[in-house]
């Protein structure tokens, strides 16, 4: 399996980029999520680069620092995050998770309605 992570800051998709495990990409979401919030905090920095994640983001919420406008999910199906940056512009990052196969890739998201849902494309063989 591997994690495809998007992010976008205001309407600009920027490129996305491929994680081998869901630890890795975890790591990512909360140094962009840190890089973009302006948080510069080395205990949360430990807990991220020790895969505490849980235990980093209680962290966030016991020093106020997320809230209705500035998050982070972690359930495994539907990791994303989003914040207002120091710029105040909107930045929001969304992982997926990606089971590819020499000529399938499925790709497995969670709708709103709890529901998670696939969509495979079918390659070509050459």
């Amino acid at each position: 399996m591997m994690y495809l992570y998007c992010e976008t800051v205001e309407r600009e998709i920027l490129t996305p980029r491929a994680f081998k495990t869901v630890n890795e990409v975890k790591k990512q979401l909360f140094e962009d999520f840190m890089e973009c919030t302006g948080i510069d905090d080395n205990e949360l920095t430990n807990l991220i680069n020790q895969n505490k994640f849980e235990e980093a983001y209680a962290y966030l919420g016991n020093n106020d620092l997320i809230d209705d406008e500035n998050d982070i999910n972690l359930d495994d199906n539907n990791l994303s995050a989003y914040c207002e940056t120091r710029n105040h512009d909107n930045w929001d990052a969304r992982v997926f998770k990606l089971i590819a196969s020499e000529f399938h890739i499925t790709v497995k998201k969670k709708k709103k309605s709890g529901k998670i849902t696939t969509q495979t494309k079918k390659g070509r063989k050459k």
